[in-house]
């Protein structure tokens, strides 16, 4: 399961050169360049700007979640990560999926805490066992 959060604010434009609005309500012009109402200006998937018409240009902000794995990637045109092997944490070099037990040794069981959120729940919680003789 994916989740993002969306933020929306104006922010101003920050390039090299000023930006000169156009007097059209329907184009944005920076520097040199023109854009039309509802174009794409930046092609950053973490801060997409549009031309909105109106002489104004909005941005947003993708503020993404931590993902709940050891092992998060991203793919290209996006900004989030995500867990491409489902939930899981890590026991030294080991990483176990979520409800699934790891026996490193015979006396000691791991498993991902899944009664906690964050970085604390990348981190494998171990038990030992009594041996069964």
């Amino acid at each position: 399961m994916l989740f993002f959060f969306l933020s929306v604010c104006f922010l101003p434009l920050f390039t090299s050169e000023a930006a000169s609005i156009a007097t059209n309500n329907d184009i944005c012009v920076i520097g040199n360049k023109t854009y039309h109402a509802g174009e794409a200006i930046s092609d950053n998937p973490c801060r997409p700007c549009r031309c909105g018409g109106g002489n104004a240009i909005s941005c947003m902000i993708v503020d993404c979640a931590m993902p709940m794995c050891v092992d998060p990637t991203r793919k290209d045109g996006k900004c989030c990560q995500y867990c491409p092997n489902g939930r899981n944490c890590k026991f030294g070099d080991h990483i176990i999926k979520e409800g699934e037990t790891y026996k490193p040794d015979t006396k000691t069981e791991c498993k991902c805490n899944t009664h906690v959120f964050g970085m604390a729940s990348l981190k494998a919680v171990c038990a030992t066992t009594a041996s069964i003789a």
